[in-house]
């Protein structure tokens, strides 16, 4: 991979730091009471006279003050402080208070007073154990049922620890394995809670913890920087849900059969591979024309720099996206697609290359190219005049010719100035420079812009009274274009 990141710390979420989902109880208005009635459970002579749940509003709650009776009315649902013992009885009061028969009704009971109401009411003490005998044939049960969920609520009861964990990094496409611990204060795990997995776009698994707490689901990796979710439902309380009397003589209730919502998130780098490709306008363009073109980015996941970059001139095709660019500029991508390349008119003759740099993302390494080489040319101009001191008039035998003036040159090419002479002809008006009428051909090498005299011609003593013209032009070389002159620079031969 392009990058490179560290291990994560897997942070443990307490159950305190969890999302929780309240029940309509917990929302009640703050003005709202209620009164409560018996529901399960076994009447016996112990004050209040009853052993089990009571109804209120709909849901079963249990009596927290042993020896206060249920009586009058009570104002909402508070939260009671923290404890290990408030923790275990919630645990039990959610896991086996709101339902069931009402000898398990009387268990709950007896446990719950068993941590909140003191020695005396401790399965052996002198209350809690005289309150069990009065249930009748059902008392050895109880107990034992109450011992029961005792044990368990020390081994399960919260605060939880959880914790989401998969692989930091993940081939896009590939299978990745997420795996979601819930544990308990003393460590063991939590079983058979459910647990949604939600991944990505959409995707959802759901499962349930094994005896270890674990769950696990595997999805499909995304490319990017996806965030994958647990969340585990059904989780017995740690805080007791109280219901405080307003009266004195009454005792306090809570609540039993509320369960919360537990959330975790992580996430995985979908790594994935990113191209990019230059397409020229055209392999051949002037000085002064737009060098064109479009790149494309093909794969790659999140947003990610983006340098178009022209290198050149260059006096050879061979040269490559190197030394010092010409022109650039930056933009950003989180997309594959294609996209003009932009606007840039080279101002001098020579190769040039697109080169498009398309920057690392956390899961994309970074990727570029270099261009075909474009040949940007330049057209030189030649113009011709007769000499300083050399009369129109040439005698028999006598040099003649033409100066050139060349211009245009960006570069140093080795070119061709070429004079062609056209004649002989009657009168000066019948002069022209046609093929058919070339007299002689003279040339001489240059390689820069300058004035430069032609090599001269002499006419013999047939000739006297002939007219004689001149065209000259350059020739083309790799990068720099050729042009021709006038034709006009007119001599007249005489003796």
């Amino acid at each position: 991979m392009a990058l490179t990141m560290g291990h994560r710390a897997i942070r443990w979420i307490t159950a305190v730091t969890a999302v929780i989902l309240l029940t309509a109880s917990l929302t009640a208005p703050p003005t709202a009471s209620a009164r409560a009635t018996r529901d399960s459970g076994y009447s016996i002579n112990a004050k209040p006279g009853w052993i089990g749940g009571y109804k209120m509003r709909g849901k079963r709650v249990y009596r927290t003050t042993a020896s206060k009776p249920v009586v009058g009315k009570y104002r909402p649902v508070k939260l009671a402080r923290k404890s290990p013992a408030r923790a275990r009885a919630a645990w039990i009061l959610s896991k086996y208070g709101a339902r069931g028969s009402r000898t398990q009704a009387a268990a709950v009971d007896a446990a719950v007073l068993h941590l909140l109401a003191g020695k005396s009411y401790r399965l052996n003490g002198s209350k809690g154990a005289a309150r069990i005998r009065q249930v009748g044939g059902n008392r050895g049960y109880v107990r034992s049922y109450a011992r029961q969920m005792l044990t368990n609520a020390r081994a399960q009861s919260g605060p939880y620890r959880t914790k989401l964990t998969g692989p930091d990094r993940a081939v896009a496409g590939s299978g990745a394995k997420l795996t979601f611990t819930i544990r308990s204060r003393s460590g063991n795990g939590v079983f058979g809670l459910p647990v949604v997995f939600t991944y990505g776009n959409g995707a959802r698994v759901t499962a349930y913890t094994n005896r270890n707490g674990v769950a696990s689901a595997t999805v499909t990796v995304q490319a990017g920087v996806i965030a994958a979710r647990a969340a585990v439902s059904k989780v017995p309380d740690w805080r007791l849900r109280i219901r405080k009397a307003k009266r004195r003589a009454s005792s306090a209730v809570a609540i039993a059969g509320h369960t919360s919502v537990i959330r975790a998130k992580t996430s995985i780098i979908g790594t994935t591979t990113q191209s990019v490709r230059v397409s020229n306008g055209a392999s051949r363009i002037m000085v002064g024309q737009v060098l064109g073109g479009s790149y494309t980015i093909t794969g790659g996941a999140g947003a990610r720099e983006v340098r178009r970059t022209v290198y050149g001139p260059a006096s050879a095709s061979a040269a490559g996206c190197v030394g010092s660019p010409a022109f650039s500029s930056s933009t950003t991508t989180s997309t594959s697609s294609s996209w003009p390349l932009p606007s840039y008119k080279p101002t001098r003759s020579g190769y040039y290359r697109w080169g498009v740099y398309a920057g690392a993302s956390i899961s994309t390494p970074a990727a570029s190219t270099c261009g075909a080489p474009v040949k940007v040319q330049r057209r030189a101009s030649i113009s011709q005049a007769r000499p300083d001191g050399m009369d129109q008039s040439v005698p028999t035998n006598r040099p003649f010719g033409v100066n050139v003036r060349v211009s245009g040159f960006d570069r140093w090419e080795t070119h061709q100035a070429i004079g062609r002479v056209y004649g002989p002809f009657e009168t000066r008006e019948a002069a022209r420079c046609v093929e058919a009428r070339k007299w002689r051909t003279v040339n001489r090498t240059i390689k820069q812009d300058g004035t430069y005299a032609l090599p001269r011609v002499t006419a013999g003593a047939a000739m006297s009274g002939k007219f004689f013209i001149w065209q000259s032009s350059l020739s083309t070389g790799e990068l720099i274009l050729g042009n021709n002159s006038a034709c006009g620079v007119i001599f007249k031969i005489v003796q």
